[in-house]
């Protein structure tokens, strides 16, 4: 694994347990085993890691939807899977309630998130025009961000511990949106 490889996936680690707040570059350096001038030599400040990997974090999303969005029941797939990926994983859970916080507090945090934000919903959005159900003439984009706003309203549910059978909400949910967008059958004699 390369240097910066090593500060970014230490620096999630420890965001995620501690908060940007309550994280030092001292402790990302140790936790990854690197220098405190090695974090300098790819970041100028905690601030600048901070962002790199929120947007390393969103990355991995965005790449699983390029991977998971080919049909409707695969889109039903993913979020199920990062549903159980932020009930199973604290440090996604808290890594995402920390940006939720940090991003009212840090105009650049916020300004990141909407970035990777954007860049998810046109993940989406593209994706949904390839679905062979899916009418094009519907507003594609309000669909996307539909799917991504649900996904996180129920990421935020699990990171608060509600107790509520989140698969099920979600296959409804998906159900009911997905109804509206899509094809007509063609009507016959």
């Amino acid at each position: 694994m390369k240097t910066h490889e090593k500060i970014l996936d230490a620096a999630f680690i420890m965001f995620a347990e501690y908060g940007y707040d309550g994280t030092s570059l001292n402790m990302i350096s140790k936790k990854a085993g690197v220098s405190k001038g090695a974090i300098y030599h790819y970041y100028s400040s905690k601030e600048e890691l901070y962002l790199k990997v929120i947007e390393h974090y969103f990355r991995n999303i965005n790449s699983a939807i390029e991977k998971n969005f080919e049909t409707i029941e695969t889109i039903k797939q993913f979020g199920k899977e990062l549903i159980e990926d932020y009930k199973t994983n604290n440090y996604i859970n808290k890594f995402s309630l920390d940006i939720f916080f940090q991003s009212m507090k840090n105009e650049n945090v916020k300004k990141t998130v909407l970035k990777m934000y954007k860049i998810g919903i046109e993940l989406i959005k593209s994706s949904l025009y390839k679905l062979d159900n899916i009418d094009p003439e519907n507003d594609l984009g309000l669909l996307a961000q539909k799917i991504w706003m649900l996904f996180d309203a129920l990421c935020i549910y699990v990171s608060y511990g509600i107790n509520v059978d989140f698969q099920k909400l979600w296959d409804e949910f998906m159900d009911d949106i997905f109804l509206k967008y899509l094809k007509k059958a063609p009507h016959t004699k």
